[in-house]
């Protein structure tokens, strides 16, 4: 009950900043449409020329651990002994992966001053080691300017066949690959009270659906959160984003078969894995000037995700997910210059560290991870 309402005071803060900010827009507006009209000046078209933008990107990327695996399965993975060694081909829990990239953007204004704007970007994924992980994703955007001070945004995000790990199929009681499909769709108000801050109220649904093998696993969600933006000059920007998450695993009841849950085994993933999370990012970005070197932005974040586990199963029916909490953080920073007109060079670090804490002891040791990524993303501008 107590978690309920502090979704609710959540949930009206967000939409209070939200239509204060639409009430200051739309006054402001009402006060000149109330401006009298001068008919014996000659009016200019006021129709602004539309932009479309095209880049073609390449961004190798080394990850140090792609299937998030603790210490104890980096281990038993190396020296052979890890169940998973037997039934998939991967070769490697670092790798090199291959990501291709078209990113566009159009825009064009309606009724002469409404500026209206649309984006894609898709991606293919290619590892080098272990190609079972290729994977492919795609995203959307329409934004539409309301007024001088608020727009409406539209994003939706699509990722395909996306490999998890490989588990025992309840039904056939055989090693299966388990991949699934992720989407998220998403609606953001940006509200720009003056012009140093942006204020943005975002709802996002999401939905993760698997293979036929492990429909189980099926999860739907939805979010409520805000973004803050601050640029005190042109060459410096601070962001802040919160998330408040919740993700029910609905198919959790639709497993027909049935195995004993080892509490001190991976397998033990079975079991209603339904959650709540907390998501913050606080990111920064200055641009600077170098003798011998020329212009370059340096950008920093950090992201934090407290995730609480809200089954409802014992301990005994859901070993892995009863009482189990996690931090996850991760910490990048990037440097990008433009080599010159059209081509643009961004290389990132990142860290990445899991702590688990649950009733069952084995969880952690299972669950607690850490991971590093360093990629560099060429970009060239076709036009």
């Amino acid at each position: 009950m107590l978690k309920r309402f502090i979704f609710v005071i959540r949930c009206l803060l967000v939409f209070a900043v939200f239509f204060s900010g639409f009430a200051v827009s739309a006054a402001q507006s009402s006060q000149k449409r109330r401006m009298p009209y001068d008919f014996s000046k000659p009016q200019r078209s006021k129709i602004k020329p539309s932009k479309f933008r095209l880049y073609l990107e390449y961004i190798p990327e080394y990850d140090s651990n792609v299937l998030k695996y603790s210490q104890f399965e980096m281990d038993r993975f190396e020296n052979g002994t890890e169940p998973i060694n037997k039934v998939t081909p991967l070769s490697s829990l670092s790798d090199w992966i291959h990501c291709f990239s078209v990113r566009g953007s159009y825009e064009h204004y309606l009724f002469s001053t409404k500026k209206t704007s649309y984006g894609f970007i898709g991606k293919w994924y290619n590892y080098s080691k272990n190609s079972p992980m290729n994977y492919g994703s795609f995203w959307l955007k329409f934004q539409q300017q309301l007024s001088k001070h608020a727009d409406v945004r539209l994003e939706y995000t699509f990722m395909d066949n996306v490999y998890l790990r490989n588990f025992t199929d309840r039904d056939t009681r055989k090693w299966q690959t388990a991949e699934y499909d992720y989407s998220e769709f998403r609606l953001k108000f940006p509200i720009r009270f003056v012009p140093e801050w942006t204020i943005t109220p975002l709802y996002t649904i999401r939905t993760i659906y698997y293979n036929p093998y492990f429909t189980e696993f099926d999860s739907k969600g939805n979010s409520l959160g805000i973004e803050i933006s601050y640029q005190p000059i042109r060459k410096l920007q601070f962001q802040l984003e919160y998330k408040f998450v919740t993700m029910d695993n609905v198919g959790h009841s639709q497993a027909t078969g049935s195995i004993v849950l080892n509490p001190v085994s991976a397998e033990s993933e079975y079991g209603d894995s339904s959650y709540d999370e907390d998501d913050a990012t606080v990111s920064g970005s200055y641009a600077i000037e170098l003798e011998n070197i020329g212009k370059l932005e340096i950008a920093a974040d950090y992201r934090i995700r407290n995730r609480v586990y809200t089954t409802n199963l014992s301990l005994q029916d859901a070993p892995f997910h009863r009482g189990r909490k996690h931090i996850l953080q991760t910490v990048g920073i990037e440097v990008r210059k433009e080599l010159m007109r059209y081509i643009t060079v961004t290389p990132r670090v990142e860290f990445e560290k899991r702590l688990t804490t649950s009733p069952n002891p084995t969880v952690p040791k299972y669950k607690n991870y850490n991971a590093s990524r360093f990629f560099i993303e060429m970009s060239y501008r076709v036009f």
